[in-house]
């Protein structure tokens, strides 16, 4: 399922947001991780996957699925933030970032939903985030771009995706040549 296909759905919710087209952002839920993308981030969302596993692979990788002739990997974020074993789950939600050769896909609790940030509040990484951010985005710190105090009062990190594509793949090619 694409993103745009959600679209329509997501207009309504969009709407009632109230929020200014160049405001809203994607709201993704990975484990514990609450995560912001920006709707040219994210290629496409996929609700069930057929995943073959990848021999001598670390925990956090999931197996490949296709997609458009592509096999593309999913990753447990959350686990890989925190060295924790993964969720094993009967089917996985995931959304695909990237296109082409460098595609990854990341398991989502549940489908992204439409936030409006522009009543939101971003602060730039820092000494001074609460001690419960730095904890649940575990070792994906590093790569958070910023976090965002949404209305609720609940924080979702932006992250920057390259870097974090770049530290998977050096933590995947050191697993299985270990």
């Amino acid at each position: 399922m694409s993103i745009e296909s959600l679209a329509p759905q997501l207009e309504i919710e969009k709407t009632a947001l109230s929020a200014p087209r160049g405001e809203s952002r994607q709201l993704a839920l990975a484990g514990r991780l609450r995560l912001i993308f920006s709707f040219a981030e994210s290629r496409e969302y996929m609700d069930e996957l057929v995943l073959a596993q990848v021999p001598r692979s670390p925990p956090w990788l999931l197996g490949v699925f296709g997609t458009n002739g592509l096999a593309v990997p999913l990753v447990d974020l959350d686990a890989w933030a925190h060295n924790t074993q993964p969720r094993k789950l009967a089917r996985y939600r995931a959304l695909r970032l990237e296109d082409g050769m460098g595609a990854w896909a990341i398991a989502l609790n549940a489908a992204p939903s439409v936030v409006a940030l522009g009543q939101s509040r971003s602060q730039a990484v820092s000494t001074r985030l609460p001690i419960s951010v730095a904890s649940t985005n575990g070792h994906l710190m590093p790569h958070i771009a910023s976090v965002w105090t949404l209305q609720d009062g609940s924080f979702a990190s932006q992250v920057r995706w390259p870097a974090v594509f770049q530290s998977l793949k050096q933590d995947l090619s050191g697993a299985i040549t270990n």
